[in-house]
């Protein structure tokens, strides 16, 4: 009886790891998830920890197996019709559209942000993305900043837990309640503590680390270096940041 339960165990183990599309990259790398389409030289694939689909090159592929054992893509091997765009499969090029515009529009409830700075409040928009890009432009503000920003995002790792950097340039306006020594103060709270009223150009560069909480909600944390530019004098420095970005 004991043998028969292990034997079950196994079998349910080995079936719950082979019920998944399987992606292998060229470099060795291999993914478990859900494939969708072939669009052109791209391939839509969501890995099992990632909470969209991925557009990736049909070249970085080694083979690409579904569920069942098929190949879609394998060398030597003509990718045949059913998988491209315009067949009709589990998800339609148009719902792929969709949902790729649905997950353009970014909400950040926060202290700072890598994306818009001097934020408790922030929205972004993705105007392209890439598997591994987002081009953004976006706006955020703390009573008594705002700051409308424009950059990139580029991912390392884009799963539940994604690391990635931000590199954008930002205007900041805002208006200061005290009049403090700037080097006393330092680069945390130079919206509100070195100018009387002000016009800032500010570039930065971030560590960032996302978790999923949700489908459309995560949670990001890291580490921002700034580079302030006035009429008077440039400040660099570092702060940390957190907040939960909402996506739709």
């Amino acid at each position: 009886m004991r043998k028969c339960i292990i034997l079950f165990l196994i079998t349910g183990i080995l079936w719950a790891q082979t019920d998944f599309d399987k992606l292998v990259y060229k470099d060795g790398f291999i993914y478990l998830g859900e494939f969708s389409t072939i669009d052109k030289d791209d391939v839509f694939f969501k890995p099992n920890d990632a909470y969209s689909f991925q557009s990736i090159p049909v070249s970085r592929i080694e083979t690409l197996e579904k569920s069942d054992g098929g190949l879609i893509i394998a060398l030597g091997q003509e990718i045949q019709q059913k998988y491209l765009k315009s067949s009709k499969n589990n998800h339609s090029s148009k719902t792929l559209e969709q949902n790729s515009v649905l997950s353009k529009n970014n909400l950040t409830i926060g202290i700072i942000d890598d994306r818009t700075g001097w934020s408790i409040l922030g929205y972004t928009y993705d105007f392209k993305q890439t598997d591994s890009y987002e081009l953004f432009i976006g706006a955020g503000t703390m009573l008594s900043a705002l700051s409308p920003t424009i950059g990139v995002q580029k991912y390392y790792r884009k799963s539940r837990l994604s690391v990635s950097s931000v590199l954008s340039t930002k205007i900041i306006f805002g208006q200061s309640y005290a009049e403090l020594n700037p080097d006393e103060i330092g680069i945390m709270f130079y919206p509100f503590f070195e100018f009387d009223f002000h016009m800032l150009l500010e570039h930065s560069t971030s560590l960032t680390l996302e978790y999923n909480l949700f489908k459309r909600a995560q949670i990001k944390c890291g580490f921002v270096g700034v580079m302030v530019i006035n009429d008077e004098n440039d400040y660099y420095g570092f702060r940390p940041f957190t907040g939960i970005n909402f996506q739709f």
